[in-house]
């Protein structure tokens, strides 16, 4: 009597194991087809990018400071600041380094402001706000407070800004320098 109940046990325990593998692969299976329906998902969103003009002010006003940052930063000659808010993907493909940013990013002389006259917002699946903008560069000289002495030294600078609101961090690509990005 006693072996026909470990016989039993043994089968039951049997029958456990194949139907917990059963479901090991059935679940991993369908794991697969999700990570390719995903993988040609995000394929088909790169190709249809949206572009959204910016309607908020405070967007508008934080990405148009961040490019004006980026430009204080370049007017001063500050590599190490400036390659600290180049995108890296930027970075990478231009092999920068802070020994030879300033030969490669578009410089410009005195003080100088940028003025955005359009600002884009392409929506993105990540954590991070990705913004086209458009816009002109000045220069004006110091103790020049009514800026009777500007000079428009690009009237279409684009760059890209992506601004991270968790670690309210921002990164730069200028787009308007010549280079295929």
């Amino acid at each position: 009597m006693k072996k026909k109940v470990i016989i039993k046990l043994i089968l039951f325990a049997l029958l456990l194991m194949l139907i917990a593998i059963l479901i090991i692969l059935f679940n991993n299976k369908k794991i697969q087809q999700e990570s390719q329906n995903f993988t040609t998902e995000t394929e088909e969103e790169l190709d249809n990018t949206i572009l959204e003009p910016v309607k908020s002010a405070v967007s508008y006003f934080t990405v148009q400071n961040c490019i004006n940052k980026y430009l204080g930063y370049v007017a001063q000659n500050n590599a190490e600041a400036i390659y600290s808010v180049l995108d890296k993907g930027y970075i990478e493909k231009n092999n920068i380094t802070t020994s030879n940013v300033l030969e490669i990013i578009k410089r410009y002389e005195n003080s100088i402001a940028y003025s955005a006259r359009q600002i884009y917002l392409e929506q993105t699946n990540q954590d991070i706000d990705k913004y086209y903008a458009i816009g002109t560069i000045t220069s004006y000289y110091a103790g020049d407070e009514e800026f009777e002495n500007e000079e428009i030294l690009d009237e279409n600078a684009c760059f890209e800004v992506n601004l991270n609101y968790d670690n309210m961090t921002f990164s730069i690509t200028p787009i308007d320098d010549g280079r295929d990005y």
